[in-house]
């Protein structure tokens, strides 16, 4: 027999020896064609390809020895570049390259420091080498992992890199965050499976994947899975992988040892908290912006101040703008140090008199649940989601460590908190319903 129908007896084999899903998603669409000396399979696209490699090979071998077709039987899979399933729509590559990305996360609006030097070093010469060579990533950049603390400017190094790349007239920059992309992937995935090869054919068809916070996969292995394989369709065919994670990918957990090897065979990059040059400079950039110049000397006071809250980050130190502008704004002033400390202070205060317990019974009542529930064990959707919020807000509106929330949300894991705190992080920069809720709550709690 001839090696295509050899294959068209294997498939009946292995549909009896695979669940429905697996078969349909990556048997049927494989093309079996004469190699010459060996026997040859035609995948659709390059994320198939990686997934039968991986998965499959064996048990194909297996069935093709059984059928007498050869006890030295080669079979191969390549891609089948004729394949009408390989293409990916324009549509599709523009709203991977700039559906998600923010306009106003660039490098030119990204403040350079100590704590973040390394990080901008690392993504120019990546950026470098992918221009230079057309298109082909350094093996040394590839991936190419940034990690670090919640609000250290990580995702926005990430948007900046896609927006410059984009703007250079590279072809197939996608950005995608990793709680949008497991949250795609379980929906695709619980309907049955069938629009998942679509949504992976897109990812693995880039140039270069900007995936940011992958450490919002953990705990998801079918997730995991797939972007392993994802992963190695990308690096397969070539392509440039930047991800960011809020722990070196060694100190990841719940997730793939195998994902994990994958992360640590490239670069990994510290990007650190905020030193005191980023943090005046932030303040210095969000005032000029609002039109409400700030002078160096109060940059300073203010970017050093720990008493009116935690300034390292990002997020709070835009927070602290937005009201004094507003204030300064309203009264004709420039921003001063006294009016600044008197504005800080009076915010603080009502902040200080917030505790976990005002913040638990206040997103209780706002969502009609029992403060019993919020730090019980349920976990379906109407009591997780206003628990995620309860922690976060515990997070950014009283002193308490993580370890100290998960102590008074039922004894939980510190993890858990931080998991929770990320997420809504995400939820919050997307807007919606949530956010609004979030608003509303915090205008209670502080009054």
């Amino acid at each position: 027999m001839q090696w295509p129908q050899v294959w068209g007896l294997c498939k009946q084999m292995l549909s009896e020896q695979m669940t429905r899903q697996d078969f349909i998603r990556d048997i049927g669409p494989l093309r079996a064609v004469d190699g010459g000396n060996s026997a040859l399979l035609l995948a659709p696209n390059p994320y198939v390809r990686t997934r039968v490699k991986q998965q499959f090979l064996t048990p194909i071998i297996e069935c093709a020895r059984k059928l007498s077709f050869g006890g030295d039987i080669r079979i191969q899979v390549e891609e089948d570049i004729q394949s009408p399933a390989r293409a990916v729509t324009q549509a599709d590559k523009r709203e991977l390259a700039y559906g998600r990305l923010d306009e106003g996360q660039t490098f030119e609006r990204f403040v350079v420091g100590e704590c973040n030097q390394q990080g901008v070093e690392a993504a120019s010469a990546m950026m470098a080498g992918l221009l230079k060579l057309s298109g082909s990533p350094c093996r040394q950049y590839n991936p190419l992992v940034f990690h670090g603390g919640v609000g250290f400017g990580k995702t926005h190094l990430l948007q900046a890199i896609g927006s410059r790349l984009a703007k250079s007239g590279l072809v197939g920059v996608g950005y995608e965050t990793a709680c949008r992309f497991k949250k795609n992937l379980v929906s695709k995935i619980r309907s049955g499976g069938k629009d998942v090869d679509h949504l992976l054919t897109k990812l693995s068809s880039l140039k270069v994947l900007l995936l940011d916070d992958i450490s919002m996969l953990a705990g998801a292995p079918k997730c995991q899975a797939e972007t392993l394989y994802l992963f190695d369709a990308l690096l397969g065919s070539g392509a440039q992988i930047v991800v960011t994670c809020n722990a070196p990918p060694s100190q990841l957990k719940d997730v793939d040892v195998r994902l994990l090897d994958r992360l640590s065979a490239g670069l990994e990059v510290p990007i650190r908290e905020h030193c005191l040059e980023v943090r005046a400079g932030i303040l210095m950039q969000e005032a000029a912006e609002r039109g409400r110049p700030l002078d160096d000397q109060t940059a300073l006071r203010m970017a050093s101040s720990k008493t009116y809250g935690n300034p390292t980050t990002g997020r709070t130190l835009t927070g602290w703008m937005n009201r004094l502008c507003a204030d300064s704004t309203l009264k004709g002033q420039p921003i001063t140090w006294q009016e600044a400390s008197e504005i800080l202070c009076a915010r603080s205060a009502r902040s200080a008199a917030v505790s976990p317990e005002q913040i638990q019974q206040v997103v209780a009542d706002y969502f009609c649940i029992s403060p019993g529930g919020l730090v019980g064990k349920k976990r379906s959707r109407s009591v997780a989601a206003p628990r995620h919020l309860a922690m976060y807000l515990c997070k950014t509106l009283t002193a308490c460590s993580y370890p100290e929330i998960g102590e008074k949300f039922g004894g939980r894991n510190h993890t858990t908190v931080l998991y929770a705190c990320r997420k809504m992080e995400t939820l919050l920069e997307e807007g919606g319903t949530m956010s609004n809720d979030a608003n509303r709550i915090t205008a209670q709690l502080l009054g």
